[in-house]
C-alpha cells in the first residue's frame, strides 16, 4: 500500500472512530525528522533531495486540513514544514526544543480535536513520540529521514501512533 493511501487510511479511521464516540476528538499530531540536510554550517539548509522530500510530504498531507506547523528555530527544520505551511494558508511556528513536555500540552489543549504537522530531529521526533505514546523509541541514525509518524490522542503516556516512512 502507498504511503499516501496507508494516510488516507489512517486519517479516515481516525476520524471514523472518533465520530462514533461520545468522547472529545483526539488530536492528531504528524510528527517528522526534517529532511536531509547540506553538510556546511552550523544552522544549514535542505539538500535538493530534501527539498523534493518536504515538497512530498505537503503533497502528502494534502487532504487533511492542517491547522498548526511547528518547527525548531533552525534552517531546515523550518523549510521542512515550510511547504505544508504555505499549502494550507499557515506561517510556520516556532517551539523550544528544550521543553518538549510544556510544548506537547500546549499543542494538546490549542489544537485539540486538529491536525498538526511538527518538525524535529534525530533525537527530539523519538523523543516526542516516547512522551505522547510512553513508548521507548531510540534516536534515529544520522541518515535516516524518512520515518513519520501519526501519533493521535489527547494526553501525554496515552496517545496511540503509527509508524510510516515517506
Amino acid at each position: 500500500m502507498s504511503v499516501t493511501k496507508q494516510l488516507l487510511a489512517t486519517f479516515s479511521l481516525v476520524w471514523l472512530l472518533s465520530s462514533c464516540t461520545a468522547q472529545v476528538k483526539p488530536t492528531t499530531l504528524i510528527i517528522v525528522r526534517h529532511a536531509e540536510k547540506l553538510s556546511e554550517g552550523q544552522d544549514p539548509a535542505l539538500t535538493t533531495e530534501g527539498t523534493a522530500r518536504a515538497d512530498y510530504l505537503s503533497e502528502l498531507l494534502s487532504r487533511q486540513p492542517i491547522s498548526a506547523v511547528y518547527s525548531t528555530p533552525y534552517v531546515r527544520t523550518r523549510l521542512t514544514g515550510m511547504p505544508t505551511a504555505t499549502a494550507n494558508d499557515l506561517q510556520v511556528l516556532e517551539y523550544d526544543p528544550s521543553d518538549h513536555e510544556g510544548f506537547l500540552k500546549e499543542v494538546l489543549a490549542k489544537h485539540s480535536g486538529q491536525t498538526v504537522l511538527i518538525t524535529g530531529h534525530s533525537n527530539t521526533v523519538p523523543r516526542m513520540v516516547n512522551l505522547l505514546t510512553g513508548s521507548s523509541l531510540a534516536n534515529f541514525e544520522d541518515s535516516d529521514y524518512g520515518n513519520l509518524f501519526v501519533v493521535t490522542g489527547n494526553a501525554l503516556r496515552e496517545c496511540t501512533s503509527l509508524n510510516l516512512f515517506y
